[in-house]
């Protein structure tokens, strides 16, 4: 396993990597377009970047966070979902989980809504299951995009925190 060379001189997340963290990142590109007749008339790329983390250890919080769409607000009807209280987080976010009191202590850690809502808002999604964190991003302009450091160290720190 190697560490894309980008992450290693990426000061938010040394405390990460000293603490014994790896990392792998698929960078992917995706083209679409409409035609009428056989002419083009609209094309976009878009470029998406997966980063998945090993932990140094096992925490307690399996959960996944995506964009709450509309069959998410259905099954809320049926099932409870974590609220955390802040309207915009709640609204914005899908919580999926089976490990309530581990995840809802994970969100009450300093950065940790800011960073899930900016990485959910933007098109993309966190994953964690015990000993890996996985983040997805979505970019429609920069193919070399990462997440952003400072949301991706507050979300390792949090659960290294819990291993430690």
């Amino acid at each position: 396993m190697s560490l894309d060379p980008i992450v290693i001189h990426d000061g938010p997340l040394d405390s990460a990597l000293e603490a014994g963290a790896t990392v792998k990142t698929k960078r992917s590109r995706h083209t679409s377009s409409n035609s009428i007749q056989g002419i083009e008339v609209t094309s976009s790329t878009t470029y998406s970047c997966e980063r998945h983390w090993s932990l140094p250890g096992m925490t307690t919080v399996r959960a996944t966070f995506t964009p709450e769409g509309f069959t998410h607000k259905l099954r809320k009807l049926f099932s409870s979902e974590i609220q955390v209280g802040d309207p915009m987080f709640d609204d914005a976010v899908f919580v999926s989980t089976n490990t309530n009191e581990a995840t809802v202590a994970f969100l009450n850690k300093p950065g940790v809504q800011d960073a899930i809502y900016g990485f959910v808002t933007s098109g993309g999604s966190v994953s964690i299951n015990r000993a890996a964190l996985s983040i997805s991003t979505v970019d429609s302009d920069n193919p070399e995009h990462l997440p952003s450091p400072r949301d991706e160290a507050a979300l390792l720190d949090a659960l290294i925190s819990e291993i430690v």
